[in-house]
């Protein structure tokens, strides 16, 4: 993201809960375990079943100054469904983007990814328009990677996890094949 290679850090985003659910869940069917924690780790941003959830996850100080009655509230108000990028959304644009290099939600709206503004004066993100779903890339890639680090503190005590993670893929250094220069993680 640094250098602002978005295809990298979009196809590394969209294949991360693919590689932590079969660490988790080597046995498990691929869409079942890429949704599976998709809806633990993302959903309440991405796919809130209320504005609570939402506003719980995208500006949790903002709850601390409300009072019970308006946070009660948020709890019976349904977000704007339009705007929802679902576990089911993100699996089928992961298969649509990373075999075919086509940017499609599940119910066929186009998904348009846009670089952060460099004047840092506009977010576009998660917003919805005549079949047009847009996200802000570098929002969505940060999202997924703080969610990896929630995953990693979960399964940190789980020895097994650990163990395939150990496995993962590693480059090695030409002069010296023994020794890892790169490992994925």
């Amino acid at each position: 993201m640094e250098t602002e290679n978005w295809f990298s850090a979009l196809f590394i985003a969209l294949a991360v809960p693919d590689i932590c659910g079969a660490l988790e869940n080597p046995d498990a069917h691929v869409v079942k375990r890429y949704r599976d924690w998709f809806n633990r780790y993302m959903k309440k941003k991405y796919d809130p079943s209320n504005l609570y959830e939402l506003v719980s996850e995208t500006s949790p100080e903002s709850i601390d100054n409300l009072p019970p009655e308006a946070v009660e509230r948020l709890k019976s108000l349904p977000p704007n469904a339009d705007c929802a990028f679902t576990a089911d959304d993100c699996y089928r644009f992961r298969c649509k983007c990373l075999h075919q290099g086509l940017p499609q939600k599940i119910d066929g709206d186009k998904i348009h990814f846009t670089a952060p503004d460099k004047t840092k004066r506009i977010t576009m993100h998660m917003s919805s328009l005549n079949g047009l779903y847009q996200l802000q890339i570098d929002i969505f890639c940060i999202d997924v990677s703080n969610s990896v680090q929630k995953w990693l503190a979960d399964v940190a005590g789980n020895q097994e996890i650990q163990d395939r993670i150990d496995e993962l893929i590693e480059i090695y250094q030409l002069d010296d094949p023994r020794v890892p220069i790169v490992k994925y993680q």
